[in-house]
């Protein structure tokens, strides 16, 4: 009888025969696919306007309102789980009149619900706008808010829920913040509904989110503009790098200064925006990450962000924010995954808005 041993190089492993009762006598063998990796440098390109990013996407119309803490009387809170956890008219905070909706004592698995008293048919709508107040979002364990529209008569969603973490900054307390939920994010485009509902979650370590809600309305036109990159058919794309450039027709040179003149609170000449510019991330349609840029400060204090270029001619000005992540963010194609840039405001003030990616494509045989 012969006997091969198989060494490893280097490290002089050894493979042995594998035993066992219900299977001949074999050697393990593994394989792994052939990759390819190949340099690539792109634009998050959207359909209908290419990879131009300055455009206006501002809601207009005549929106639905839902809820303003009973400032005004519109849709009907009540509190479906945790029912006395819940203040319809609290007088602690408001973003507009004097009162607002109370959600900072809830705990996991508490549910509102604002119900209009008939249908609602969401054709001919586009988003569905808020403000929260948040007094304290833990970062231990999982805490989400939920938004997601609901059918009292089957007793059954409609859509499908998101997290309002994914819209807004839930590191910054103590102020309003602005959410735009696309109605498409919603999967109620074209549905109709009865009744929103609201869900705290708090799974693990860490307290409840602490929040309040406000001005709650479904916007009727203004539809938010979605920018995208994404790999291809049996491959995967590696981003080592998010590139934003910008330019406006300000001049941005102090006389005799010795760096530019940008404010930390707009976007160039560019005021601080009301939704803000979402750059996220989705596998499979959930979000894996977000956040959310309003003006030039949230876009510096992000760690491995810089402004790689800035300059102008006197008349316009331009800078490139380059965002590095740690280790390159993967978007794989077997998994639907997208890098993505939504906008909700009006930015055609800017005469140049883009964004690009650097990294490799890793093709997969």
């Amino acid at each position: 009888m012969l006997k091969h041993l198989i060494a490893g190089p280097g490290h002089r492993k050894v493979a042995e025969v594998d035993i066992t009762t219900n299977e001949k006598q074999a050697l393990i063998v593994a394989t792994r696919p052939l990759k390819i990796f190949n340099n690539t440098s792109q634009f998050l390109f959207n359909e209908t306007n290419g990879i131009d990013i300055n455009k206006n996407a501002a809601f207009g119309g005549t929106p639905i309102k839902i809820h303003n803490g009973i400032d005004d009387v519109l849709w009907t809170g009540t509190g479906i789980v945790g029912a006395s956890r819940w203040i319809f008219n609290s007088s602690a905070q408001a973003h507009t009149g004097t009162q607002s909706i109370d959600g900072t004592t809830t705990k996991n698995g508490d549910v509102t619900q604002l119900a209009k008293g008939s249908d609602q048919d969401l054709t001919g709508h586009t988003a569905i706008t808020g403000w929260i107040y948040i007094t304290s979002w833990s970062v231990s364990g999982t805490k989400e808010v939920l938004f997601f529209g609901w059918n009292t008569g089957t007793s059954l969603m409609v859509g499908n829920n998101v997290n309002l973490g994914d819209y807004i900054n839930t590191l910054v307390f103590n102020t309003w913040q602005k959410f735009s939920i696309p109605l498409n994010d919603l999967g109620l485009f074209t549905k109709t509904v009865d009744s929103v509902r609201v869900q705290t979650v708090s799974l693990g370590a860490g307290q409840a989110p602490s929040y309040y809600l406000d001005d709650i309305q479904i916007e009727e036109t203004g539809d938010p503009i979605t920018y995208t990159v994404q790999p291809k058919m049996s491959t995967w794309l590696h981003i080592s790098e998010i590139l934003s450039t910008f330019v406006d027709g300000f001049n941005n040179v102090l006389l005799n200064a010795t760096m530019p003149n940008l404010a930390y609170n707009k976007i160039l000449a560019l005021s601080a925006l009301s939704n803000g510019i979402i750059y996220h991330k989705t596998i499979d349609g959930n979000v894996d990450f977000t956040f959310v840029i309003k003006q030039l400060s949230d876009f510096i204090q992000l760690a491995g962000t810089s402004i790689i270029n800035s300059g102008s001619d006197g008349t316009n000005t331009w800078m490139t924010i380059n965002y590095k992540p740690a280790i390159p963010i993967i978007l794989r194609s077997n998994t639907d995954d997208k890098m993505l840039v939504t906008i909700s405001d009006n930015l055609s003030d800017l005469l140049l808005y883009r964004v690009s990616i650097n990294g490799y494509i890793e093709t997969r045989k």
